[in-house]
């Protein structure tokens, strides 16, 4: 199931985007519209169309109509639960490699061969 989202998602560039607007519109508890995803990713409204029944079908968002009949998206559970648990294990892996350390190098070196 996690590697059939993974592959979803790491398929195209509007997916993996399409469904991290989906994500942080569930995170931040405001639904995405679908002409705001358009306009995101710069892409049709068929393109977005197409990715909502795809990403739906497959339980990795939750479509609701509004009173107005136009849809706001959601991200499934599953999804949150798979990004978090993703980003979070990027985290650990930033901090094992110190990568923090790492750009805190690269930046007092830029500053000191600006400086001369």
């Amino acid at each position: 199931e996690v590697h059939a989202l993974r592959q979803y998602c790491m398929s195209t560039t509007n997916r993996r985007t399409f469904s991290i607007l989906c994500i942080r519109a569930s995170l931040d508890d405001v639904g995405l519209l679908p002409s705001d995803a358009g306009k995101e990713l710069g892409a049709t409204r068929q393109t977005v169309d197409t990715m909502i029944t795809e990403m739906s079908d497959a339980g990795y968002i939750n479509v609701i109509r509004l009173e107005n009949n136009h849809r706001t998206i959601f991200a499934s559970e599953k999804l949150t639960v798979v990004y978090i648990k993703y980003a979070a294990s990027l985290a650990d892996l930033s901090q094992d490699l110190d990568l923090a350390g790492i750009n805190a190098a690269r930046r007092y070196a830029k500053e000191v061969c600006q400086v001369t």
